[in-house]
């Protein structure tokens, strides 16, 4: 990134807050809470792939478990993102 897009960063979340700008205290949390969950997800999810090595018929169930909290993050992502919006929508009435 250039220099200037991370003036005025000082590590403590300003830099995504500034982005996030428009929405409320709470929507904000919801977004950088559900956020924080599905890279933990993905974290696991990759893990535990490293983990299993090569697919074989003992390792197929541990496999769908990565392939299942893949697609789940990106699931709870859009959920909690749906929420978020849903929370600013009716705080803005």
């Amino acid at each position: 990134m250039r220099r200037n897009a991370l003036r005025g960063y000082n590590g403590s979340g300003d830099f995504m807050k500034r982005l996030f700008s428009p929405l409320s205290e709470e929507a904000f949390g919801m977004v950088r809470g559900t956020l924080c969950v599905s890279c933990a997800m993905l974290f696991c999810s990759v893990i535990l792939l490293l983990h299993i090595g090569e697919l074989a018929p003992r390792t197929y169930a541990l496999y769908r478990l990565a392939a299942e909290l893949e697609t789940v993050s990106g699931g709870f992502l859009l959920l909690g993102n749906a929420a978020a919006f849903v929370l600013e929508r009716a705080r803005r009435r």
